[in-house]
């Protein structure tokens, strides 16, 4: 019989060689040439049904790790019907051997209650498990529970020890939401430094709101210096990812020529990209813009239309530019402009 190491696939084995030991009846093989097909990797094709069908037969041999891969394989419908219970057992089954990505998997569903009776207490405890195997994702699924006090007591030192280790093993979501809890001190104690460490180990990673967050701290000097250079370019970068506040704060600097060279023109290109994000603040700035003439042609019908689209979200201030912009308009235009202001909305299907 074929020996094949443990957690060993790929190129390191000609897929022949493997389905020969998988119909040969080796649980191990069988399991490696389902990850193959549900991969495409070793020289094969990707194909959720052949994967299916090695991955059940590896599962009921008993490998953990295809339990766990057929049960994703039944989450998610891939070659086969959706079929949430039956993902549950196999789930259940990978868990009970050790395997941290069953556990998650099976906490989630108990947290959604798919497949199962919602239960938020078993989510924490299938959570702790994997967690304390070292699991980086569990570690930031247990210390939301912890921050949030759902199945669990609410606790934010511990939240926020469990945000750390997932943080040190890469989560970026974890460095997000440690940074969050220093900066705003719920459940430990305010430390705005260590705040914009981690906002900013989330931020290198690129996640969007990170940067955000980091670009705010730096443009206000929150937790050391004052460097609105700086902050411009964490601002480029969350826009860049398509965030609204991102785009709107970097279009208000550089409208006013703080931390880059002036350039509105720009800003109004970051407004209108906002303005589509569904920013009321940046509908109400474009409006602004256009009133003005400022890096754009003036448009008082244009003014108007995002006026009233700010003033729709109840942004403060809009109404009254709205009606002192409608003192310049004529009835016809007035009509045109909120014409344009619903078939913006109808085209975004809001």
């Amino acid at each position: 019989m074929l020996c094949i190491p443990r957690g060993l696939y790929g190129a390191a084995l000609p897929w022949q060689e493997v389905q020969s030991a998988a119909v040969g009846g080796h649980v191990e093989a069988q399991r490696m040439l389902g990850q193959f097909y549900l991969e495409g990797e070793g020289g094969v094709e990707k194909d959720p049904k052949r994967a299916g069908y090695w991955l059940e037969k590896a599962a009921r041999g008993g490998d953990g790790l295809a339990q766990s891969l057929y049960g994703y394989l039944l989450s998610q419908g891939l070659g086969r019907a959706v079929d949430e219970e039956g993902a549950v057992y196999w789930y259940r089954l990978a868990a009970a051997q050790g395997e941290p990505k069953a556990m998650i998997a099976l906490a989630l569903k108990y947290r959604a209650g798919l497949g199962v009776k919602r239960d938020a207490r078993q989510a924490v405890q299938l959570f702790r498990q994997a967690a304390e195997l070292g699991d980086g994702r569990a570690q930031y699924y247990l210390g939301d529970h912890l921050a949030r006090g759902e199945g669990i007591p609410r606790d934010g030192a511990q939240a926020a020890q469990w945000y750390e280790r997932a943080a040190r093993s890469g989560s970026l979501l974890a460095a997000l939401a440690l940074g969050q809890m220093l900066e705003q001190g719920k459940g430990v104690q305010a430390d705005g430094a260590m705040a914009r460490h981690w906002y900013e180990q989330a931020a290198q990673g690129g996640h969007a709101e990170a940067q955000f967050r980091l670009a705010l701290m730096w443009e206000e000097g929150r937790g050391g210096v004052r460097d609105v250079a700086v902050a411009v370019d964490w601002y480029r970068k969350a826009a860049a990812q398509g965030d609204t506040r991102g785009a709107v704060n970097l279009g208000y600097l550089l409208a006013h020529g703080v931390g880059a060279p002036r350039d509105e023109q720009q800003a109004v290109a970051l407004y209108t990209q906002a303005a589509q994000g569904g920013s009321a603040t940046a509908m109400y700035n474009l409006g602004v813009r256009y009133s003005m003439g400022s890096g754009v042609k003036q448009d008082l019908i244009a003014a108007y239309q995002w006026f009233h689209l700010a003033w729709q979200q109840h942004y403060k201030g809009a109404d009254a530019a709205r009606e002192q912009v409608a003192m310049q308009l004529k009835g016809a235009q007035i009509a045109q402009a909120r014409a344009q202001a619903a078939q913006w909305l109808s085209d975004k299907g809001r």
